[in-house]
């Protein structure tokens, strides 16, 4: 009975330890980064500190400020999730990561950062970049407005967006909720009619950006200061408030990287995150800011080239990868008259580099279609999926054996020559 007992025991505490460790393991999991193709880092350097202690859109808090929801949902889309919470933010820890997210700041950003993350995105990096409402009085060089400014871009200050007829709830108090419908057709609107803003601002200068959403025309920019007297918004449309329509997402291309704007983190802390669209927003806007390859074959020719029919005729195929990322293990594909003929695998083609593939062909006379794809079975993730084939039309000419002509023509004018000879020598007879 004791040693029954004593198993008992220890069979309880080994499935204690079971337990605990899977527990421990699972909050492993929300912290720690996760393989997969791409690397995301949040930025957690300067996060909002509430007066409870919690930091806004930390990526293992799952309280409803948090973040957690939001690291998550990329996880299950395969992303490798990071932090780093350490200053100061350097290229060297920027670039080994594709995508770099900054939701929440409430310190500045010294020069060296700025230029650290502008390089990042120089050299191919994705920027996901927020700003919430803040009060900065006269100075608008504060936290991530100072790196969206470093881009040619800037985040209005002193308000928040407010709309009294389409905003969430019911209650006056979420006028600073406001719904999003005005929404431009592009890559990261895929699925989105509309999403909420949380206390956001407004892009004020747009710069060389593309807008992709808008507030609406009736929502205005509620007042948070005052030099004298000083405001925190009323959720009232005052005489002297500015009216929208309000630009409040907008994307760039900036070197071989990209950028996203929006003027609210807010909308993807765990509490808004399942409301509306807001995750899928957030997915994929992500998704676009991954550096990816693109192929696409620049021109198709043929040597010699004017091919003759039944020769050994050489076709030419030159590819370029002008994404931002190496390409590997695909195959290109050649078909002539819509009739698979030829295909060679590819290993690698750098970023950016250019190669020539060939193969060597006969034809008989006539016009004929030559078609090349590139990744025909879609094996390489590419920014551009619509240029990967290229067409065209060649006239292969009929053969014509100069040779056995030549050689003919000059046996005839021999043959004339001899005859003139032999008339002019033998021609006319003599009466006798």
């Amino acid at each position: 009975m004791i040693m029954k007992g004593n198993c008992r025991r220890h069979e309880q505490q080994a499935i204690t330890l079971l337990v605990l460790c899977l527990v421990f393991l699972s909050f492993v999991q929300v912290v720690s980064a996760q393989p997969g193709d791409y690397k995301v880092l949040f930025d957690e350097t300067r996060l909002h500190k509430r007066t409870d202690g919690g930091y806004v859109n930390r990526i293992f808090e799952t309280e409803w400020y948090g973040g957690s929801d939001f690291a998550n949902a990329l996880r299950d889309k395969g992303f490798s999730i990071s932090k780093t919470s350490t200053k100061p933010i350097t290229y060297e820890k920027l670039k080994g990561y594709d995508v770099f997210i900054i939701l929440s700041s409430d310190n500045d950003y010294s020069d060296s950062e700025i230029d650290a993350i502008e390089s990042f995105v120089n050299n191919g990096g994705g920027l996901f970049l927020a700003r919430d409402d803040w009060r900065g009085g006269t100075d608008d060089n504060y936290a991530s407005n100072t790196i969206a400014k470093r881009f040619g871009v800037s985040f209005a200050k002193n308000g928040q967006i407010c709309d009294a007829s389409s905003h969430y709830g019911t209650k006056k108090k979420y006028r600073d909720c406001p719904k999003t419908t005005n929404i431009k057709s592009h890559a990261i609107t895929v699925g989105i009619s509309s999403f909420y803003f949380s206390s956001g601002t407004y892009i004020k200068d747009t710069g060389a950006s593309k807008v992709l959403a808008y507030s609406d025309s009736d929502a205005w920019f509620d007042d948070l200061w005052d030099e004298y007297e000083g405001k925190w918004g009323n959720h009232v449309k005052d005489n002297d408030e500015k009216s929208g329509p309000f630009p409040v997402l907008s994307v760039m291309e900036y070197g071989k990287g990209r950028i996203v704007f929006i003027g609210d983190g807010g909308l993807f802390i765990n509490s808004w995150l399942d409301k509306l669209a807001d995750e899928k927003l957030g997915l994929n806007i992500v998704n676009w800011l991954i550096p990816r390859s693109d192929l696409t074959i620049l021109r198709i020719y043929t040597e010699p080239n004017e091919p003759v029919e039944n020769e050994d005729t050489k076709l030419n195929a030159v590819i370029s990868n002008i994404g931002s990322r190496d390409a590997g293990d695909f195959k290109v594909k050649l078909y002539i008259d819509e009739v698979e003929k030829g295909y060679v695998d590819v290993d690698v083609l750098a970023a950016e580099d250019t190669q020539k593939w060939y193969w060597t062909k006969n034809f008989p006379s006539g016009e004929h279609a030559i078609k090349v794809i590139i990744d025909p079975n879609d094996v390489v993730d590419e920014s551009d999926e619509d240029n990967n084939m290229k067409y065209k039309t060649i006239a292969v000419s009929m053969f014509i054996p100069w040779g056995i002509i030549g050689t003919i023509i000059a046996i005839l004018i021999v043959s004339v020559i001899i005859i003139y000879d032999y008339n002019k020598k033998y021609g006319k007879k003599k009466k006798i």
